[in-house]
């Protein structure tokens, strides 16, 4: 009897301690999630995210994460919006999102992916029956929608996107996730010399003279000094290539660059002398002194 008790009394703490350990265990993963959704870029607007949300935040084909109210107020706009519907734990999803994004790139088609696992509220919204799910929306209502994973259909996949008019049809940039402000100029005259850092590395790197502008769609002073500066480097006959650092921040740290805008002049592969810094709109001997070095 006594031997049975002991035996209990072992089973007991062994089970205790099995628990703890559990605890212990769980609260170490909510953690470590937790720190991820910290550290990693998180567009989601809050940080209790489901463990197969946190898995794909650095997934780079769920980039154009969007939430349930800038959704609302896109499709109220009347704007051309895709609206990909989607779960962190949907194997479809999982299979077709590699499939899906890079055509829409392609196709120069912004896809705004709502995460259903997160924001269970959209299935009733727009009545969403199963993942994946394509929602074309124009003029505030639904136009089309396909349902499943069209990864064996990709004629299919692009036939239902070339229905979309394409808000982003002269588009520079490589990429769909863009800024509102850089979209708002990509019809404008003063802004069609864009450059890629892949293609500005690859220029100055060659030694030949290279004029590059370091500007911002939101930075009012660009906004004034680009139309002045653009058709003074037109009737020099210098290119000026404009590299956006709102698109690509790399662009602050690789170039040195403390304020938009900045004009920066290579040659040899570095750059040469003082960069003009500022809004020179009511200087434009200055500009045109400056500008005179990629001529030399």
């Amino acid at each position: 009897m006594k031997k049975l008790a002991i035996i209990g009394a072992v089973i007991i703490v062994l089970f205790a301690a099995l628990i703890i350990l559990t605890n212990i265990s769980n609260q170490k993963q909510i953690e470590e999630n937790l720190s991820k959704t910290e550290n990693q870029a998180n567009p989601y607007g809050k940080t209790d995210l489901d463990p197969a949300t946190i898995d794909l935040l650095d997934n780079e084909h769920y980039q154009n994460i969007i939430l349930p109210d800038e959704l609302k107020e896109k499709i109220a706009s009347g704007a051309p919006v895709v609206a990909y519907m989607f779960s962190s734990t949907c194997p479809h999803c999982m299979n077709f999102t590699p499939n899906l994004m890079p055509i829409a790139d392609e196709m120069g088609i912004p896809i705004d992916q709502y995460n259903l696992l997160e924001f269970d509220e959209g299935w009733d919204e727009y009545e969403v029956v199963e993942t994946p799910t394509l929602i074309y929306f124009k003029d505030g209502k639904e136009v089309d929608r396909i349902v499943g994973d069209y990864s064996n259909d990709l004629d299919g996949l692009k036939t239902f996107l070339n229905q979309v008019e394409n808000p982003l049809k002269n588009n520079p940039y490589g990429k769909t996730s863009l800024q509102q402000s850089t979209i708002d100029l990509l019809d404008n005259e003063n802004y069609q010399n864009i450059i890629l850092p892949e293609d500005l590395e690859e220029k100055i790197a060659s030694g030949d003279p290279v004029m590059a502008y370091m500007f911002s769609p939101e930075c009012p002073h660009c906004l004034n000094f680009t139309p002045n500066l653009i058709p003074i480097a037109n009737e020099l006959g210098v290119e000026i290539n404009q590299y956006n650092l709102l698109e690509f921040p790399q662009g602050w740290n690789d170039y040195k660059v403390e304020y938009t805008p900045t004009l920066i002049f290579f040659k040899d592969g570095k750059a040469v002398g003082e960069p003009l810094v500022g809004d020179y709109s009511d200087d434009p001997e200055k500009v045109k002194a400056f500008l005179e070095q990629a001529k030399q």
